[in-house]
């Protein structure tokens, strides 16, 4: 354990060559909890007041108390939708199974909004349905948010929109400005800004209606700035390229941290500048981060940290302090 906090500290104090990056992370040895168990790929996590959630591929959301103890596992019933079912491969057979290949999830005014298919469903803290939305479209939603209390939505092919009773309206790109290849990932807010990640690769038209997306993908983050009451692209940042989606991009004070392909690691504050870059292997498998603030006894914010199947929780300071050398 000690030596696992030793590594982190090291990672993130020392990795970064131009910018000094301050902060120290305190393990929490009473909080770890180990999904080996679950062979599922982990989408996403939301955490609030001590509580946290993960949504796994299979359909499964994780309720975990500040405790660590997995106080529920609610199923989606992904089979209930009508999608069709992928083959894999399980114990040398190949068998079918209904898996999600985008979801997301937000906390607001103490509910859990899950989104996947074309489906925001929306929970208590004790894991009970408050309520379903389905939306009168094909979608693939891939990331949830609220904003001024409205619901946003990201669709994997078609781009943001805002939920307006069981429709949706167009937010980015505008009609007519899709991108063939683009394929939004996640979303994330920092005051009234709205920060897009997404992968890009090259497309090529093979019929009549008939389309290829090969690699390379190139992966980045777009800044959309609110003008009168319009999002507007501000700001692209293209991170390099990985065919590997690792969803995680989380949002703390005014800086973003997101991980790409299996060990890589971005900060990047509020105008997309790289702050701190981690590429370790050895440390890092397809992390994924969530953040919480102030809710230990001390006034200590919480970063919880999912990684080879292990959640872990660090306590840090009021913020993380980042300046140029």
């Amino acid at each position: 354990m000690k030596m696992l906090r030793r590594q982190f500290l090291m990672m993130f104090i020392l990795i970064s060559v131009t910018f000094t990056f301050s902060v120290s992370l305190e393990f929490d040895e009473s909080f770890v909890v180990n999904l080996l168990d679950n062979e599922n790929e982990i989408l996403d996590i939301a955490s609030q007041n001590g509580n946290v959630y993960l949504l796994s591929e299979n359909g499964l959301v994780y309720f975990i108390d500040s405790k660590g103890n997995i106080n529920k596992i609610f199923d989606l019933e992904l089979e209930s939708y009508g999608k069709t079912p992928v083959k894999i491969i399980h114990n040398g057979k190949e068998i079918e199974k209904h898996l999600l290949t985008a979801g997301g999830m937000d906390i607001y005014d103490d509910s859990l909004y899950v989104a996947f298919y074309n489906v925001v469903k929306i929970f208590n803290s004790e894991g009970e349905i408050l309520s379903t939305i389905t939306l009168n479209n094909d979608l693939s939603i891939s990331d949830v948010k609220i904003i001024d209390s409205k619901i946003f939505i990201l669709d994997r092919i078609k781009g943001l929109f805002k939920v307006k009773g069981d429709t949706i309206e167009r937010v980015f790109p505008e009609l007519g400005q899709e991108s063939l290849g683009m394929n939004y990932i996640n979303l994330e807010v920092i005051e009234d800004t709205i920060y897009l990640r997404y992968m890009y690769g090259k497309t090529e038209q093979v019929g009549p209606e008939a389309y290829v997306t090969s690699e390379p993908f190139v992966q980045g983050v777009y800044k959309l700035s609110n003008k009168d009451g319009k999002y507007i692209e501000e700001e692209n940042k293209e991170l390099g390229e990985n065919a590997v989606i690792n969803e995680s991009f989380a949002a703390f004070g005014n800086h973003l941290i997101l991980s790409k392909g299996e060990a890589e690691m971005f900060i990047l504050d509020e105008d997309l500048n790289i702050r701190l870059y981690i590429n370790s292997p050895n440390l890092l498998y397809y992390p994924k981060f969530a953040f919480d603030k102030n809710v230990n006894a001390d006034g200590k914010n919480i970063l919880y940290i999912y990684n080879h199947r292990d959640l872990k929780r660090y306590f840090f300071e009021d913020s993380l302090n980042l300046s140029k050398n």
